[in-house]
């Protein structure tokens, strides 16, 4: 990638080494979570998203919600 590219990878809530929850989050919960993310980042620009199983599913929840974000 170029210099100017950024990687930015996470655990999504309840999976990776973060803390498992009861209550299960739905999809737009973890869309939440990457808008709260990237406007904390203060990334601005279009966004490249890649996701596999579930974060795939985010991916493309995000991108329909925010179109010109991505």
């Amino acid at each position: 990638l170029p210099a100017s590219f950024h990687t930015i990878a996470y655990d999504m809530r309840g999976f990776g080494m973060s803390e498992k929850n009861a209550v299960t989050e739905d999809i737009d919960d973890h869309v939440a979570d990457l808008r709260d993310i990237l406007d904390e980042l203060g990334v601005d620009g279009p966004v490249c998203l890649v996701g596999i199983a579930v974060g795939a599913a985010v991916a493309i929840r995000f991108s329909a919600r925010y179109p010109g974000d991505v």
